[in-house]
């Protein structure tokens, strides 16, 4: 055979070429056939699958309650009444708010600095204050949700009834008293928040207090503070699921004014004895997470809402290994997210980046236990080894936050088995799981105190 005859011709003229002699006319109609049925399946995608992952995203969104918590954001008393730090913070909720779909927003004091508002409500230094802090710095429909509010002591400085009396001005502001509490609803479950007038709290606590100035107003009392009765009423009484707690100053904090011992002596026992998730702060102006081991309670500061503090002097002056997370680069806020068995909270800047977040289980559902005591079964609620909760009729109750076997059951079994363990692994790096290394033959140990899990 010649060469020609080996070597097919496959463009002897320009007027002659086929492209049968390319592609094959098998392959090219499977390959068109490829094109028309991925287009097919694309529009099958689009059409019922996209709806049904919409409607899930809606479903998922509507079995959390979602809010920002932000303090100290009240701009400054001179004009313009505003801070550029509170505009950047500001643009980055808004941009959460959008993306997030915020529910409402929980102020935790000090919402006009330096000393509050002059004059009354309808004066115009305090609409001028309403108007140039609040209003034209939060508006659009993301900013559109009810804003609860809750007084710092620099709302004390002056006129704080001008702020109580804004509610019935403003359709958004949310200021009934000086302390109180509301209830929001997902699925089946309920979670309260209690919002405390602290200043006042520690006022009415501390008989002794030598620290701040004596006025007109300075009530001395003992312990049996009315606040610290109605807090004690409300959260001994309450049926909600999940309970959140907030106030002006911290429990405790890495920050310039450090933890507040009065609260610490007669509030922590109170949320720990009656399983409270999240106690939410701020005063020291930074972004802070602290959680006394042992505890229930995750202590949430979030003072940064339009200034940071570059003074950290109480950073060794919290208990051992409680300090989780501080940052004072730049201001920011928490978001909370609550669903039924878990409650996230994130921490963001004013660009809009997460620097910190974590997660955990419910402490009420975790106490709500069955421990058998002879021949007879008691039922111990919010059982949590912090030294000050007083626990009667148990004499071994495990710890409920770090006993995963406590924490409650997710539809998929799976998931619920292994969830929680491989996103404490994700995070923190290494996995210290003591039979894995008993079979390696290592020697590592652990005091089993977190799980098994190396912090």
């Amino acid at each position: 055979m010649s060469k020609t005859e080996r070597t097919p011709r496959l463009v002897r003229h320009h007027s002659e070429f086929n492209i049968s002699a390319i592609v094959p006319s098998n392959t090219l109609w499977s390959y068109l056939d490829t094109k028309r049925n991925l287009l097919i399946v694309s529009l099958v995608l689009m059409v019922v699958v996209l709806p049904t992952w919409l409607e899930w995203r809606d479903d998922q969104f509507t079995q959390e309650i979602r809010f920002a918590a932000m303090g100290d954001w009240g701009g400054k008393g001179e004009e313009p009444f505003t801070s550029k730090m509170q505009v950047a913070v500001a643009q980055a909720l808004k941009f959460r708010s959008h993306r997030t779909r915020i529910n409402f927003f929980l102020s935790l004091g000090d919402n006009f600095l330096d000393h509050g508002i002059e004059g009354g409500v309808d004066g115009d230094k305090a609409k001028e204050r309403f108007e140039k802090t609040f209003e034209k710095v939060y508006e659009g429909e993301e900013f559109d949700k009810p804003w609860f509010i809750s007084a710092g002591d620099h709302d004390h400085d002056r006129n704080v009834t001008a702020q109580l009396a804004y509610s019935d001005r403003s359709t958004r502001w949310k200021f009934p008293q000086l302390y109180y509490a509301f209830t929001k609803q997902i699925m089946q479950r309920k979670v309260m928040i209690v919002v405390t007038d602290s200043y006042n709290l520690e006022r009415e606590l501390n008989f002794a207090n030598k620290n701040r100035k004596k006025d007109s107003t300075y009530v001395v009392v003992d312990e049996n503070a009315p606040q610290l009765a109605w807090l004690k009423e409300t959260l001994e009484a309450s049926t909600a699921d999940w309970i959140v707690v907030c106030g002006h100053f911290p429990l405790y904090s890495v920050g310039e004014y450090g933890a507040t011992a009065v609260l610490q002596q007669y509030v922590a026992p109170l949320l720990e004895s009656t399983g409270v998730a999240l106690y939410l702060s701020a005063h020291d102006r930074l972004l802070q997470h602290i959680k006394v081991n042992g505890s229930c309670v995750d202590h949430v500061g979030s003072g940064a809402g339009s200034d940071v503090s570059t003074q950290l002097l109480n950073k060794k002056s919290n208990p051992k290994g409680s300090v989780k997370m501080f940052y004072n680069d730049k201001p920011g806020f928490a978001l909370v997210l609550v669903s039924q068995h878990t409650l996230d909270v994130k921490f963001v800047n004013s660009n809009g980046t997460q620097v910190h977040a974590f997660r955990k289980s419910n402490p009420r559902e975790a106490g709500q236990k069955r421990v058998k005591k002879g021949n007879r079964v008691a039922l111990h609620t919010y059982v949590d080894s912090h030294p000050m909760a007083k626990v009667q009729g148990a004499e071994s109750v495990p710890d409920p936050v770090k006993n995963s076997t406590d924490r409650p059951k997710a539809r998929n079994h799976f998931l619920n088995r292994y969830s929680e363990q491989f996103m404490s692994h994700f995070r923190r790096g290494k996995r210290a799981d003591k039979k894995d290394d008993a079979d390696e033959g290592k020697d590592n140990k652990t005091d089993g105190s977190n799980g098994g899990w190396r912090r």
